[in-house]
This record gives C-alpha cells, sequence and structure tokens, in this order.
C-alpha cells in the first residue's frame, strides 16, 4: 500500500503532464519529419490508461508509484528541451529524442499490469460473490438489450410494413396516372382512325356507284381496257387504304383493351402485396409487373397477308376482257 502523501504527489505529476502542451513534442508541421506517427498514440494510449485507473495508485506501493512519478518527470524535462530547439536540430536529433521518449513509455507500461491486477481484485470478481453478483448483473444486462432489440425489431417491421404500403401506394397512383392518359391518348387515335375508316368505307361504295351508273364511252377494246384498268386501279386503292385504317383501328381498339388490363392489375398490386406472406410478396410483385409491362400482341402484326396484290387483280380483269372482245 503506497503512503498518502506519494499518492498525492502522483497525481500531482499526473496531472501535470495531463495539461502540458505536447504538440512542441511532436512537431505534427513537420510532415513525414515529425513524432506524430511514431510515439503519439502509444505515449497517448498509456497515459490515458493510467488516468483512467489513477484510482487504484494507493493500491500500489512507494516504489511502484516512485518509478512512476520519475517517468513523468523525466517526460516533462525531455519536452521542454525538445521545444526549445530549431526544427533542423530537431530533425537533426529526432531519433535521440524517440529513443529517450520510447525508454519512459517503456517504464509506464511495466506498471500497467499492477493496474489491472487492482482493479480486478476492487470489482470483486475473484470472489465466488463477487462472481455471482457480476454474473447476475449481466444476465439482468442481457435479458435487456435482447428485450431492447426485440423492440426495436417490431419498429423496424412496422416501419418496413408502413414503407412497403407508402411506396406501392406511390407506385399505384404513378401507374394509374400514366395508364390514364395512355387511354386519353388511344381514345383520341381510335376517334381519328374511325373518321378515317368511316371516311374511306363512305368513298369506296360511293365510287363503285358512280362506276355502276356513268359507263364510259369504249368505242374500242382497248378503249374499254383502259377504262377498266384505271377504275380497278381506284376501287383497289381507296379499298387498300379502308383495309388499311380498319387494321390501325382495330389495334388501337386492342391497345386500349390491354391499357385498361394494365390498370386492373396495377389497381390490384396492394392487394396482393397485403396478402400474401414475406416470402411470396416479391414473386407476386415480379410476376404482376412482368404482366404489366408484357406488351402482348396489338393486332399490328398478323399473320395473314393483309395486302391487296392489284396487280394481279389488274391483270386477271384485263385477260377476261381480252377474252370477251375476241368473243
Amino acid at each position: 500500500m503506497a503512503t498518502e502523501s506519494k499518492v498525492i504527489l502522483f497525481n500531482q505529476k499526473l496531472k501535470e503532464f495531463n495539461t502540458l502542451d505536447k504538440e512542441q513534442l511532436y512537431r505534427e508541421n513537420l510532415g513525414k519529419q515529425s513524432l506524430g506517427d511514431e510515439i503519439k498514440y502509444e505515449l497517448e494510449d498509456i497515459v490515458f490508461f493510467i488516468t483512467e485507473h489513477s484510482k487504484y495508485a494507493n493500491k500500489l506501493s512507494d516504489v511502484s508509484l516512485q518509478k512512476l512519478i520519475t517517468a513523468f518527470q523525466h517526460l516533462r524535462i525531455e519536452i521542454d528541451r525538445v521545444g526549445n530547439i530549431t526544427d533542423s536540430d530537431f530533425i537533426n536529433t529526432k531519433g535521440k529524442i524517440i529513443n529517450t521518449i520510447n525508454a519512459q513509455i517503456d517504464l509506464l507500461l511495466v506498471h500497467k499490469p499492477a493496474f489491472i491486477i487492482e482493479k480486478i481484485e476492487s470489482s470483486g470478481l475473484l470472489d465466488d460473490a463477487g462472481i455471482s453478483k457480476k454474473l447476475k448483473k449481466a444476465e439482468a444486462t442481457v435479458d435487456f438489450k435482447i428485450t431492447q432489440l426485440d423492440k426495436k425489431l417490431k419498429e423496424l417491421d412496422k416501419r418496413e410494413a408502413t414503407i412497403r404500403r407508402t411506396a406501392v401506394g406511390i407506385s399505384v397512383e404513378e401507374a394509374q396516372k400514366q395508364f390514364s392518359e395512355a387511354a386519353s391518348e388511344q381514345d383520341k387515335k381510335i376517334l381519328l382512325w374511325s373518321k378515317f375508316s368511316a371516311g374511306s368505307i363512305v368513298v369506296f361504295i360511293g365510287f363503285s356507284l358512280v362506276l355502276w351508273f356513268i359507263k364510259p364511252d369504249a368505242k374500242t377494246i382497248y378503249d374499254s381496257i383502259y377504262f377498266t384498268t384505271i377504275r380497278i386501279t381506284i376501287l383497289i386503292t381507296i379499298g387498300a387504304f379502308t383495309a388499311f385504317s380498319l387494321k390501325i383501328l382495330r389495334a388501337h381498339m386492342h391497345m386500349k383493351e390491354l391499357n385498361k388490363h394494365r390498370e386492373r392489375l396495377s389497381n390490384s398490386l396492394p392487394a396482393f402485396v397485403e396478402a400474401v406472406t414475406e416470402n411470396q410478396r416479391d414473386i407476386i410483385i415480379t410476376n404482376l409487373v412482368d404482366a404489366i409491362s408484357s406488351f402482348g400482341k396489338s393486332g399490328l402484326l398478323q399473320k395473314e397477308d393483309d395486302s391487296t396484290s392489284i396487280p394481279k387483280i389488274v391483270i386477271d380483269t384485263i385477260s377476261r376482257n381480252l377474252s370477251g372482245g375476241n368473243q
């Protein structure tokens, strides 16, 4: 056990060393030539340890405390000496400074186990009662931490569910907005191509009636071939445009139904997400997204050939006219 006077002196020297400006020792302004990376952390680490455990100083012997006091005194003397030299002298004697400081750090480290032993003995861990007390305290702490962790996990689950519902709601709202815009655009296109289709049908029927009632004055077989070719070509052209208009109209009507299908799926997304378990949720969402994003058949491309061969019809008609004229 150390005497009271020795403990007071030790605490005094320790306090003086902690308030000492050590930047003059490290000289970090010198960059690579400084002692910041070589002794700063080792010195501050052991001094911090001794300061934190200084309350156990009275458990040490006077001899041990005197060695610690001497080490702090030598460190202070060396710091004061280094603080009075120039940067060039500091660089030239850097190796000597490091050796001196390391020697005092080693003296301080020698007494580190003594502080640790006194701390363990004071904590009562070496007694059965102390061990039981510490174990109960540790168990209570662990139980408390587990309870707190369970609460945090439940809060995180609630937040995740809230965030997921919010995200789904925002996604559905944005999807509904886009589908509504697409439906409005499809309605305009359907109306436009309906007019084209209806107009082309009226023109086709009207022109057919005109050709029926108005007979061309064909004096020779060649005049008949010429007028027939012109009339058939015009009719086929009008008919081809009519067929094309109807095809585009059918495609846009198909796209409108597909857009309605996607809108229904997006509206059902929140219900599907809430109805399934967490493991199934990602699979359901993936399949729904695939169903929504799938383009499908628009009606623009078909296996059958919708085009009409104008030359073939014209040639067949001319051949029949020539056969009739020869008879």
